[in-house]
């Protein structure tokens, strides 16, 4: 199972993240892509995240940590909710340490956040990059 999955399993067990993106079968998380989110029906609360980089630790020629830089991107149709849900965001993985999935994470830290809007659709984006520490 890759990181990726151990992180999603993370974030759709968050309680302050799914009561604002849904949670189970109907939860608005998704891995790298979305499915058409219908910029002209209602968006509700939905959050994409992808890997962007990642760097190895070696110790003696073998693997012990991965550094890992995600991407993050609350979509919503207000700038409060958007906000509310990097927020959310915020509160679960700053700092975090423990379990996600199948991996450990030794530390995640917020290294940038910023804002904007989709003028077309009116969808404002709040988006942040956080690095994870973690075992391989």
């Amino acid at each position: 199972m890759p990181f990726v999955d151990g992180l999603y399993s993370f974030l759709t067990a968050t309680a302050g993240i799914t009561a604002l993106t849904g949670s189970g079968a109907s939860a608005r998380i998704y891995p790298v892509i979305a499915p058409e989110l219908g910029l002209n029906s209602a968006l509700s609360v939905t959050l994409l995240f992808a890997q962007v980089s990642r760097q190895d630790i070696e110790l003696l020629r073998e693997t012990v940590k991965r550094k890992t830089e995600f991407e993050f991107v609350a979509l919503a149709e207000t700038h409060s909710a958007a906000h509310e849900l990097a927020d959310a965001l915020e509160a679960a993985l700053d700092r975090y340490r423990g379990a996600m999935g199948a991996y450990t994470c030794d530390f995640a830290r917020l290294q940038d956040i910023s804002d904007d809007v989709i003028p077309d659709t009116g969808t404002y984006v709040v988006t942040s990059r956080y690095t994870l520490t973690h075992t391989s």
